[in-house]
């Protein structure tokens, strides 16, 4: 997720870039750690939603008991360096004695209250998919009751144009896909639900109010005047876009929709406010599906270095346009007494050559030529071959 030019990345990792990030850590624009941003004491667990607070703060949920010493049961709110906001108390009385709550999705309300989606003991005997809204202090809002939606999964969660909180996720009963509006107390608005045989994965809300859903069906844009009886499907009603397996949605600064569908592979495609294709964007290759946009319209991407669900992810950037940005440049050369070049390059991955000339003509050969994704910045590369030459140029390409 991105905030102003940072990126904030959460989820079950240790390290970033080899330094101790233990599940959150925020980006410089080109991927680089933001080393100011040292979120310590480090939580016990792994994060699955980043919600920004605020101009400077930052809300994580996921599955945890303690943040360092300080009890916090699966949600915890940092200050812009980094250190825990003692302020913020969440309440542990949807854990069980086994595990604590799972939240899973999260959003904020304009007037700073928090909703988080997820699993915990909201009702019944047992753990159930749930939403929750918290005051801005953690606590729970007693206006607001967690009860029961009729899921056996949670999928999406999204804020409609009036703030109301809409819900994904697969009937408990039937398994089909379920959206549900909740009212301002938490309980499901009987007179707006949907139906879809389809898992529905993603929900997005444009400015004129139409709800975009991605499904295992399609993309669709419902928009905000349509109306049907509870339990109509949602194809009936809602405007299909297109027919591929659609699983995340962001929208651009323009009001211009993101999508990222499989169709034999992970595409990311861009669509006008009203659903129609933008031809003047170049779709990408994407998967998994992890998207997130800046106020000056870039796309960030964490994506695996090859087709591998075991292999590391590196973070990637997109023009508006969706064309790949790259920060390819030589930052040092450094010639060492035998004689030997040494270089470093910060920035970030992606396939290029280091070139070599003798002279400034049309003389350069490749020294060193990088043919997959690696675990950069920064990247460093040695020259020996230099050490016969009385002058080296060089060059990326």
């Amino acid at each position: 997720m991105y905030r102003g030019d940072r990126i904030l990345i959460g989820g079950n990792f240790r390290h970033y870039q080899g330094v101790p990030r233990p599940g959150l850590a925020r980006l410089h624009p080109t991927g680089t750690l933001d080393l100011s941003f040292d979120p310590t004491p480090a939580l016990a667990g792994e994060v699955e939603a980043v919600v920004p607070v605020g101009e400077t703060q930052v809300l994580v949920g996921g599955q945890f008991r303690r943040v360092g010493e300080q009890p916090r049961s699966s949600v915890a709110r940092y200050h812009p360096d980094g250190r825990l906001d003692e302020a913020f108390v969440p309440p542990d009385i949807w854990d069980t004695a086994e595990v604590p709550v799972n939240y899973l999705l999260g959003a904020r309300l304009v007037d700073g209250r928090v909703v988080l989606g997820g699993v915990g003991w909201f009702h019944g005997p047992g753990r159930s998919p749930g939403v929750v809204r918290l005051r801005p202090d953690g606590r729970p809002d007693p206006t607001f009751r967690p009860v029961e939606l009729g899921f056996d999964g949670l999928t999406a969660l999204a804020l409609d144009a009036d703030q109301r909180v809409v819900v994904a996720g697969r009937d408990a009963l039937t398994g089909v896909g379920i959206l549900r509006r909740l009212r301002a107390d938490g309980r499901p608005d009987p007179e707006w639900e949907w139906t879809s045989p389809a898992a529905l994965q993603a929900l997005w809300v444009s400015a004129d109010g139409s709800l975009w859903v991605g499904a295992e069906s399609g993309l669709l844009r419902l928009p905000a005047d349509r109306s049907a009886p509870p339990g109509t499907a949602l194809a009936e009603v809602a405007e299909v876009i297109h027919t591929f397996n659609t699983v995340a949605l962001v929208g651009q600064p323009d009001g211009r929709a993101l999508a990222a569908w499989w169709d034999g592979a992970g595409v990311v495609g861009r669509f006008s406010p009203g659903g129609t294709p933008d031809t003047s964007f170049n779709p990408f290759i994407l998967w998994p599906p992890v998207l997130a946009v800046a106020d000056s319209g870039v796309v960030g991407t964490l994506r695996r270095s090859r087709a591998s669900f075991s292999s590391p992810r590196y973070f990637y950037r997109y023009s508006p346009a969706g064309r790949e940005l790259y920060d390819l440049r030589i930052e040092r050369l450094v010639r060492l007494p035998s004689g030997e070049v040494h270089g470093r390059l910060p920035g970030q991955g992606g396939f290029f050559a280091v070139q070599r000339s003798t002279r400034l003509k049309r003389d350069w050969v490749d020294v060193f030529a990088i043919t997959n994704f690696p675990a950069w910045p920064p990247f460093n590369f040695v020259d020996p071959g230099a050490a016969q030459l009385p002058h080296a140029f060089y060059r990326l390409r």
